[in-house]
């Protein structure tokens, strides 16, 4: 920001509608934006290391520092591939709304079979930026079109096992904390590292079906053994993995469980017509799900 000459600090922040009005973790964020007003020079592990120590104490703020990076990099990797999105407002998205932010029309850019990716322009930019740009793998599906190979999917699958070893890797540190940590604050931050765990699981899954689906493997037998794997647990943005109703999360329709994405590719493989649908759409328009004025 100072690179550039601006001032200020642009927020934007939603938050619970009563007490407590994040959880434990995320309270390292208010306390970043209140730090920068302060000192716009000021380091992020720095305040991280601040945060955690006035928050849990000198003996706790290492372990906990550690737990917020590996957390935020699962979130990252669950929730991003490639410079694409592969969720809805944090929450698991349905069928037409994943399928339309990694293969288009959400966008004014073709639809290719066989492609996954965006295809963003980058004439806006100059010449070398635009050029930085298309050699930077981290936003290949934002500005550009891969192939959707198997290679790809284990790319994609790995990172999201990634997400689910972090977490994994944070609750055993916040565990080794349980006598440094007041115990109505441990239980809860516990649940909502083992329930964003289980939220990495679901979206592991949904990825596996996708792919599945995109390189013409996906069969039922393999949708309900990826399903039986969600059995039992609870998440944190999904609570029931098993959910046949669409969550009801906000205005939006978008959202979806692994039962209910299952089942959207259930029909495709009983009555293939998600090509003919994108084909007989107008392109986006910016509204709704990117199609046209009020949404599908």
């Amino acid at each position: 920001m100072k690179q550039t000459g601006q001032q200020g600090i642009w927020i934007w922040g939603l938050v619970a509608g009563e007490e407590p009005w994040d959880s434990a973790l995320n309270m390292v964020n208010w306390y970043a934006i209140d730090r920068y007003c302060e000192d716009p020079d000021a380091h992020p592990e720095a305040i991280a290391r601040d945060w955690a120590t006035e928050t849990f104490g000198r003996q706790a703020a290492p372990v906990v520092t550690e737990i917020v990076s590996k957390a935020s990099t699962a979130t990252a990797n669950i929730c991003h591939f490639r410079g694409g999105w592969l969720n809805c407002h944090s929450y698991m998205a349905d069928l037409l709304y994943l399928d339309s932010r990694l293969c288009g029309p959400y966008r004014n850019t073709d639809r290719i079979a066989g492609m996954i990716g965006m295809d963003n322009p980058t004439d806006m930019y100059v010449p070398e930026r635009a050029a930085e740009i298309a050699a930077d793998a981290s936003v290949a599906l934002c500005f550009g079109k891969l192939p959707i190979t198997p290679e790809l999917q284990a790319e994609l699958l790995k990172q999201e096992q990634q997400a689910v070893e972090l977490f994994n890797e944070s609750i055993s540190l916040w565990q080794s904390l349980k006598d440094k940590v007041e115990p109505e604050i441990h239980d809860s931050v516990l649940a909502l590292l083992e329930g964003r765990r289980n939220d990495a699981i679901f979206c592991q899954a949904q990825m596996t079906m996708y792919m599945d689906y995109k390189l013409g493997q996906l069969t039922e037998q393999r949708v309900d053994e990826l399903l039986e794997e969600c059995r039992g647990l609870q998440g944190m943005w999904i609570k029931d993995p098993m959910a046949t109703e669409k969550p009801s999360l906000s205005v939006y329709p978008m959202f979806a469980t692994p039962a209910t994405f299952a089942n959207q590719l259930r029909e495709e493989l009983r009555n293939p017509q998600l090509e003919q649908l994108w084909a007989s759409l107008p392109k986006y328009e910016g509204i709704g799900y990117g199609c046209k004025p009020g949404g599908w």
